[in-house]
């Protein structure tokens, strides 16, 4: 079955940039390479951004949406009727997250036979599921989700969580995120991206070659930013005039600047804002550093393995099925800042063990990560569950 009218719903799209919007617009493209008709639905955050839009030929629906109560309200409503209006032109949805739009899709087509897929990530998607006065999670709201025609798990631990809360096995699918191929790394290569990056922002100017350690998310309190910083100043008494860029925003920007100030480390540690594309800055970096504290896997994390940049993960990142210590990566102690400040000491003395580790890496991202594999076994399961339904709709 070819040409598949697919629809990918997603709260939060391009010009937001994050992992969830990198990784929305790259399976839709994927899955347009194979075949497929995808049309993203998300959220329009801003009254001045067009209602309509198609980056790299992929159209998007943008309904209105603000953070209020009401605003949230009114973006579910207009979710609701837009699906049902579309019916006769949508084979299935594919819902980004355990949220309120996998609720409201599965409900607005529950009389179709249109099949309803959820994409899980082990974020603040599992919030709804936190126990009640009886010690369960939220009844209906897991009731409205095993309603599912599919769950698609993007790690290991997801897959245990879900089925931890009630999801039948046969419904449960692991299929990773996939990652483009990089350029093979090099030293002008680095040479070349550093000089692009100072171009565009001065203070991403590197003094000489002193090394660079870069981190990628969002500045929020679940990420243990400041377990960073507060390693860095350990870092900088080696390494005073090496860099650590912090790139990314959120509600903690100010927090943490007034922490990189009161650590004297303003000049060495930098927040240059967000990126729509870190193709430069992973090319430019030494070292990539996963400081999160939750099990969720990080798209920085495969994009570096891609471009053959190193890797210091968390023992608590949800990483496991990508960095192996020792083989792929390393894993430093969870919020202890002297072993993370260690960790990157020793990157930095030890480039040649950093390029063996991250060429295994690139070995194993390539044979079980590549964007083609990533499409092909979502098409595979879309397909399925839509030669498997029966549609009711005139």
């Amino acid at each position: 079955m070819n040409g598949l009218r697919l629809v990918l719903v997603t709260r939060r799209f391009w010009p937001l940039v994050g992992g969830v919007e990198t990784a929305t617009l790259t399976l839709a493209c994927a899955l347009r390479a194979l075949g497929a008709s995808p049309t993203i639905v998300t959220g329009r955050h801003d009254p001045q951004w067009p209602t309509d839009v198609a980056p790299r030929e992929v159209p998007v629906h943008r309904l209105p949406c603000s953070p209020s109560r009401w605003g949230m309200l009114r973006y579910l409503i207009a979710l609701s009727r837009w699906l049902r209006r579309n019916r006769p032109d949508i084979d299935l949805v594919c819902v980004s997250r355990l949220a309120h739009e996998a609720h409201t899709a599965i409900g607005a087509l529950a009389a179709s036979g249109i099949p309803v897929v959820i994409r899980a990530e082990a974020d603040e998607s599992f919030d709804w599921a936190s126990p009640d006065r009886s010690g369960h999670p939220a009844t209906r709201t897991l009731r409205r989700y095993l309603q599912a025609a599919a769950v698609v798990a993007a790690t290991s631990p997801v897959q245990e969580r879900l089925e931890q809360l009630g999801f039948a096995r046969q419904k449960l699918y692991q299929i990773g995120n996939g990652v483009k191929r990089f350029p093979p790394r090099c030293p002008a290569l680095k040479t070349a991206a550093r000089r692009t990056l100072a171009a565009v922002n001065e203070d991403l100017r590197v003094p000489a070659q002193q090394p660079v350690a870069l981190c990628i998310g969002q500045l929020h309190p679940r990420i243990a930013w400041d377990l960073v910083i507060d390693a860095w100043a350990w870092v900088a008494r080696e390494w005073p005039f090496a860099r650590l860029w912090l790139v990314g925003d959120g509600p903690q920007r100010e927090t943490l600047y007034r922490r990189i100030r009161d650590a004297d480390l303003v000049g060495r540690v930098l927040m240059p804002g967000t990126f729509d594309s870190t193709d430069e800055l992973l090319l430019a970096a030494d070292l990539l550093v996963v400081p999160a504290c939750e099990q969720k896997e990080s798209l920085a994390v495969l994009e570096a393995m891609a471009a053959g940049l190193p890797v210091l993960v968390s023992a608590e990142s949800g990483h496991a099925d990508l960095v192996t210590d020792g083989v792929t990566g390393r894993v430093f102690a969870s919020r202890n800042p002297r072993a993370l400040a260690a960790a990157i000491r020793s990157a930095f003395h030890h480039p040649m063990q950093g390029d063996a580790l991250a060429a295994a890496a690139l070995h194993r991202v390539q044979a079980t990560r590549t964007l083609k594999g990533m499409a092909t076994s979502h098409l595979q399961l879309f397909q399925h569950l839509v030669s498997a339904s029966v549609r009711t709709m005139p």
